[in-house]
């Protein structure tokens, strides 16, 4: 069900999340550098803040930055964990997905405990042949999102200015690539673009 906060910001809650979702651990977290005079106003998974200001590292040690999410019309940020099962489970199909993705469109993925064990982390992405960047480190609002972060898996979209249109919480249970497309395209529309299609993939009918 889609639910639609006065800010006209969407937020998805995958039915039944506790059981297709893990709590956050701290494993990993201090490689997230929360700002100092952040606090987390949100109620439950409504007060996500915008990636406006951040630095980040990727498993590559390449950086990400704001730059990044100016360059496409709206990029999708997959929040996972290596020891989270929902989140490993839904990987393969995330992959497939995001190499269908047009031009305009980004995917990138931010692995909460990434830094402690980057090989095992690689040898994860590299075995759903993921080809995305993922983050392992960061600060700003970067950090600031982590910390506000209550589940794995979650998934936010954001427009060109890093402002979230959009979040799910948890991992569908069927039909993955056609969820996602839904509220890819509502995303696109919310931020002033036209909706795509992908091949072979199926668009999933949601309630407004």
């Amino acid at each position: 069900m889609f639910i639609k906060r006065i800010t006209s910001v969407l937020i998805i809650l995958v039915i039944a999340a506790a059981l297709c979702s893990c709590g956050k651990s701290s494993k990993g977290m201090n490689a997230f550098v929360q700002d100092p005079d952040y606090t987390y106003k949100g109620d439950g998974m409504s007060g996500f803040p915008d990636l406006k200001k951040f630095k980040a590292t990727t498993l590559d040690e390449d950086s990400f930055t704001p730059e990044d999410l100016s360059s496409k019309d709206v990029t999708i940020v997959n929040m996972w964990a290596t020891w989270c099962g929902p989140c490993r489970q839904e990987l393969p199909e995330l992959a497939e997905f995001a190499a269908k993705l047009p031009d305009n469109v980004g995917f990138i993925t931010i692995c909460s405990d990434g830094s402690e064990d980057p090989a095992k982390t690689r040898s994860i992405l590299e075995s759903v042949s993921y080809k995305g960047k993922t983050v392992i480190s960061g600060s700003g609002d970067v950090g600031n999102l982590m910390s506000a972060l209550m589940y794995v898996p979650t998934t936010v979209f954001v427009d060109s200015s890093g402002t979230i249109l959009q979040v799910i919480v948890g991992s569908p249970n069927e039909n993955l690539a056609g969820y996602y497309l839904a509220v890819l395209n509502r995303s696109l529309e919310a931020a002033g673009h036209e909706r795509i299609e992908l091949p072979g993939v199926t668009e999933a009918v949601s309630e407004g």
